[in-house]
């Protein structure tokens, strides 16, 4: 895997010989009409063929990080948060 930037545009671009990219877009606000998730609507939107972006949608069903608590019994929510990362090339948190 390597980066490489366009210096045109100045967007990264991850390269990993695939014929597409997996972005998982999370928006780090709850707010129903949030700009941020506002964002990530719009690059799941206007992202090219090439590019699977796969919106994170049950942040408010994280529980508050400890690591006193993390082990083989970590909530669902959080095993599914962390199926959904190995399974994606890029995360982007807006």
């Amino acid at each position: 895997m390597r980066w490489t930037i366009s210096k045109t545009r100045r967007v990264y671009t991850l390269v990993n010989n695939k014929d597409y990219v997996r972005i998982l877009a999370i928006s780090g606000s709850l707010r129903r009409l949030s700009s941020n998730s506002a964002l990530v609507g719009a690059l799941a939107h206007l992202a090219p063929d090439t590019v699977e972006v796969s919106v994170y949608r049950e942040l408010e069903e994280l529980p508050p990080f400890n690591p006193d608590l993390d082990g083989d019994n970590a909530p669902a929510a959080v095993t599914r948060f962390r199926a959904r990362l190995q399974a994606c090339d890029a995360v982007l948190i807006s």
